[in-house]
């Protein structure tokens, strides 16, 4: 019996090409979209979409699917729009750009038929898109081609595309890239990775052959700075990685672009290596010179921002910043807050590359009047110190912090449980904290691990006169699955009085609270606390906090969220016993926008008494953590 025809697609050829190649190989093994039916005559105008679904996507998620297509329903946003006209013939063309799609991601035998579903007056309809993917062609061997002195499994170490996987363009074009800049951070740019893969679709496997051609070895030539005048040039000098005879190295470029992003003061930072104007040495060897290209953003911004929650009701912000106060990039930041709970004003000022590299000094002052549900105060407050950064994913900080607080009013149990909880008094002491991040965006993490430890001792050597230890550790992950992000977050917290003060004499303003849009949903603001007897928290010595969200895709910017938030406040020290624990569930919607999510959440107690509010709702930008 005579073996099967071979369906060969050599991948050494363009992107676009390649896509051809691969539709080419797979048609013997998928058939055509059907046709739908045909539209019938309207009354009066186009038929309309009333909607679009995608069934028996196994492999790639629908949401995924949608952005391939151009049949689209009316954004349920846009509700007062008409909904878009109906083309069948379009339909069609979106059922075989399914197809192509689905070849390029390694399923070569994927069908799909496109049906319409006519409403009874025939004059809109849905669209179904039937999917059946088929075996996906996988990886059966990959070989690779190297010259000396390069080392083959290091250049293939961990590639996105190895033997067993998927066989899709996406994994094939991004295992090619991972080589080349391995080899570019070897010093040669011009690197080529030739080849091509033999894909046979009757026995569902593909076999990949590449050779490594490294081109010239090149060092980097002089480096000249391009724009960025307002600032210091030794400042800017520190940023760069780049020097001048070192082999070329694609993490020096990189390293050195996120630096002067990093200053704040740059709208753009352009490096670039420049192979036109190259130079060879006494050993031949080409040096390319490199432009590191800066435009300068507006330094001072005044930003006015407005918003709504259970927490504090109305609130509104105003925020005054100067981004190259001296010249060496330091940040100026006045900001003055109203909202229900808060009426303050607060100054922070900062240093980049204060006494060394990697290392920020920070100062901040804080004046204002709190009026929550534990206490009423009056506070001064002011702190300085120096965060330095170390060991590429960890941070240090450490520094002094004072305040002068006066207590206006508590309530009745804090009267009857504290110490003079209403009077005024100084704290002052010192903080230290250590940080550890993996996490991909700091605004809307979807992947990562955040580590927190920070530690904030009063001494009366300072001029305090109450002595204690608060304590915080804090942890936050965030996992991946496809479209869905899976996010969690635990806190812990304690505070050891030592010396002469007891766990009686810790001021309110110190104590540990829980409850509202950033720590536990669905109970008010500082409204987790021990002995709420008249509904008035007085804050405790431990804290406990627990939040899980799944995260997913709704459509285009919009995303939603479920989560469940859980927490507890204790009065004794390190005590963090899951009995008495209370939990709240809730939903809320996130809009991407340049600034981060705009979120919106709405939350539902457990187990609340009959005479506590029964949901709460909260608007911010950013994710709750």
């Amino acid at each position: 019996m005579a073996p099967p025809a071979r369906a060969r697609s050599v991948l050494r050829m363009p992107r676009i090409a390649l896509v051809i190649a691969l539709g080419i190989a797979a048609a013997p093994a998928a058939a055509r979209a059907d046709a739908p039916e045909a539209a019938p005559e309207a009354d009066a105008g186009a038929p309309r979409v009333l909607g679009v679904a995608f069934e028996g996507a196994q492999a790639v998620s629908p949401s995924e699917l949608a952005k391939r297509v151009d049949t689209q329903p009316r954004s349920r946003l846009q509700f007062w729009k008409e909904r878009p006209a109906l083309d069948v013939e379009r339909v069609a063309a979106d059922a075989e750009r399914l197809e192509r799609f689905y070849r390029t991601r390694g399923y070569f035998e994927a069908q799909v038929r496109a049906e319409i579903d006519w409403n009874e007056t025939r004059d809109a309809a849905h669209v179904r898109f039937e999917i059946e993917e088929g075996e996906p062609v996988r990886l059966a061997e990959r070989g690779i081609e190297v010259p000396p002195p390069f080392d083959a499994a290091e250049l293939t170490r961990d590639l996105p595309l190895e033997e067993g996987d998927v066989f899709s363009l996406d994994r094939y074009d991004d295992a090619k890239a991972r080589i080349q800049e391995r080899l570019a951070e070897q010093g040669h740019p011009l690197a080529e990775v030739p080849g091509g893969a033999d894909v046979w679709a009757p026995e569902h496997t593909a076999r990949l052959t590449w050779r490594v051609e490294p081109g010239p070895f090149v060092r980097f030539g002089p480096v000249r700075v391009e724009g960025g005048d307002a600032v210091a040039a030794d400042l800017v000098e520190q940023e760069i990685e780049v020097r001048e005879g070192e082999p070329y190295s694609l993490e020096a470029i990189s390293e050195t672009r996120a630096g002067l992003t990093k200053l704040g003061v740059f709208g753009s930072v352009v490096v670039q290596p420049q192979p036109g104007e190259a130079t060879a040495d006494a050993d031949g060897v080409p040096r390319w010179p490199v432009a590191v290209r800066l435009a300068e953003r507006p330094a001072r911004t005044l930003k006015l921002g407005l918003g709504w929650g259970t927490d504090d009701r109305w609130r509104a912000q105003l925020r005054w910043d100067h981004r190259n106060v001296f010249g060496r990039a330091e940040r100026f930041q006045a900001q003055a807050f109203y909202s229900s709970i808060e009426r303050s004003f607060r100054i922070d000022y900062d240093v980049p590359h204060w006494l060394a590299r990697d290392q920020t000094l920070h100062a901040e002052s804080w004046l204002g009047q709190e009026d929550t549900v534990a206490y009423e105060a009056v506070r001064l407050v002011g702190a300085a110190g120096v965060q330095r950064d170390f060991a590429e994913l960890w941070s240090a900080r450490l520094g002094v912090r004072g305040s002068w607080n006066e207590v206006l009013d508590s309530s009745r149990v804090a009267r009857r449980e504290l110490n003079d909880p209403e009077r005024a008094f100084v704290l002052a002491g010192l903080y230290a904290g250590l940080r550890r991040s993996t996490v991909d965006d700091l605004v809307d993490p979807t992947r990562g691990l955040w580590l927190d430890l920070d530690v904030a001792p009063t001494l009366p050597l300072l001029g305090s006169e109450e002595t204690f230890v608060t304590v915080a550790a804090e942890a936050r992950a965030y996992r991946p699955f496809r479209d869905v992000v899976l996010a969690g977050r635990l806190r812990l917290a304690t505070i050891a009085p030592f010396g002469s003060t007891g766990a009686r004499d810790v001021p309110l303003v110190a104590r540990l609270y829980s409850g509202g849009g950033s720590s536990v949903r669905g109970f008010a603001y500082q409204g987790l606390g021990p002995d709420e007897v008249d509904g008035k928290p007085i804050g405790g010595a431990s804290l406990f906090e627990a939040n899980a969200e799944l995260r997913f895709p709704i459509r285009g910017a919009l995303r939603g969220v479920a989560f469940v938030d859980a927490g507890r406040v204790d009065l004794e020290p390190a005590r963090w016993k899951l009995g008495g624990v209370v939990f709240s569930l809730g939903a809320g919607l996130r809009y991407a926008t340049p600034l981060g999510p705009v979120r919106v959440d709405v939350a539902f107690p457990i187990g609340a008494p009959d005479d506590a509010e029964r949901s709460f709702f909260y608007v911010s930008i950013g994710q709750s953590f």
